[in-house]
């Protein structure tokens, strides 16, 4: 056989899922000592600009009319914010106070905005970014998960009715263990995509920070430290949206920057 007994090959998909819970524990801890900064400053009650207003200015800066902004009180992940030439975009609460005019409010609106404009641009390093940082680990997850319960299902059912192994297909399928090498290679390639992340997330900031500095200096030049404040912030924290998981942290939520967890 291709990678030796069944025994041997479960526990490579158990050694696997193993690794896969260290990880996921070891974001959590870090997740768990993060410490969101308590003052927010610049936040004049008397200035009622939401968010629709400051996406809305950068977008005319921009020259980019064809956008459509709608509010969405909803918190949207970012990467499903942008839909079909609509980007979804709310004010930034935390523990019911709306922070739309602090240095962290201005940076998690603009970071939408920042986003969702160059995915309608069709930008190929953004649209690169959002597939290995959000949907192919999605996918890779899934069929992770699939190929594990085909690969029960088909061991069951060999088990059952071992005469099902004369069919040629069926028996190549059982020889070479197909259904267990699947998800050993999803799962190592959901891995390597959550080991990407922080890498894929620096440059994702990178590339925001680029555009926006020049624009906020500008535009909001009274937010400008406090938004370079936050950009501190969410640049600390290296790990992004954890696809299938993020349950885990939605207890206790800590606001964690516009491309954060």
């Amino acid at each position: 056989m291709f990678l030796g007994s069944n025994n041997f090959t479960f526990i490579l998909i158990a050694v696997l899922f193993l690794f896969h819970l260290i990880f996921i524990f070891y974001i959590w801890l870090m997740y768990r000592n993060i410490i969101m900064p308590t003052e927010f400053h610049n936040n004049n009650s008397n200035n009622k600009m939401q968010a629709i207003e400051i996406g809305e200015k950068y977008l005319l800066q921009n020259n980019i009319t064809a956008l459509e902004l709608k509010y969405n009180l909803k918190n949207y992940s970012i990467d499903k914010i942008y839909q079909n030439k609509i980007l979804l975009i709310n004010d930034l609460s935390v523990n019911n106070v709306n922070l739309s005019l602090t240095g962290l409010g201005l940076d998690y609106v603009l970071g939408k905005v920042f986003f969702g404009s160059e995915l309608f641009k069709k930008n190929s390093t953004i649209k690169s970014i959002r597939f290995w940082l959000f949907q192919a680990p999605k996918l890779f997850l899934f069929l992770f998960y699939f190929f594990i319960l085909l690969n029960i299902i088909f061991v069951v059912v060999v088990n059952l009715k071992p005469s099902i192994l004369d069919n040629e297909i069926i028996n190549i399928i059982n020889k070479y263990q197909l259904f267990s090498l699947f998800p050993i290679l999803m799962g190592g390639l959901y891995l390597v995509c959550l080991a990407m992340s922080p890498k894929l997330k620096e440059n994702l900031e990178n590339l925001y920070e680029s555009k926006m500095k020049k624009f906020v200096r500008e535009e909001f030049p009274d937010f400008f430290g406090d938004w370079l404040n936050a950009r501190l912030y969410a640049r600390s924290n290296r790990f992004t949206y954890l696809v299938g998981y993020n349950f885990i942290f939605k207890h206790n939520y800590k606001y964690t920057g516009p491309f954060g967890l």
